[in-house]
């Protein structure tokens, strides 16, 4: 069975990198997808034929009436799941050492009661052996098998 040492070891330590890096990449690749889209509609990559202001007011009133309130709303929910990830990664670690404890004490109590069953096996396989001249005495008082002819006689 496998143990676990008291200490942490390499594979923790990249087990949480790599839980750290699941939670900010995410997070970052939204963020820059949002200011991506910000700025190539403030931007005038793709210029309308007439230029007059009025592509530059709709952009910003796009910008200030849909993209600002809705980064604004989801933030919220954005920053409760960042909070709960990082919850959930200390709750990991604080159930950690206890879990380890439990495996190995099923682990011993598994060894133990593997033992037992091998000494109370053994003295069983060892009293029956000393027994086994006693059951050829205790036959004695066996019902002797039936005799279909005596059974015949014995029911007229």
């Amino acid at each position: 069975m496998e143990t676990f040492p008291a200490e942490t070891t390499q594979a923790e330590h990249q087990h949480r990198r790599e839980t750290r890096r699941q939670i900010w990449l995410p997070l970052g690749i939204g963020l820059g997808v949002l200011a991506l889209a910000a700025g190539v509609m403030m931007s005038p990559l793709f210029p309308p034929a007439n230029r007059a202001g009025i592509s530059l007011v709709a952009d910003w009133t796009l910008s200030v009436l849909v993209l600002c309130p809705t980064a604004l709303c989801l933030f919220p929910l954005a920053a409760g799941l960042l909070i709960a990830a990082f919850g959930m990664n200390i709750a990991h670690d604080a159930a950690a050492r206890p879990l380890r404890r439990g495996v190995r004490f099923s682990e011993t109590l598994a060894v133990q009661a593997q033992q037992s069953a091998d000494r109370v096996s053994r003295a069983a396989i060892g009293l029956s052996a000393h027994l086994a001249y006693g059951e050829r005495l205790l036959s004695v008082f066996d019902r002797p098998p039936s005799d279909p002819e005596r059974d015949a006689i014995c029911d007229q």
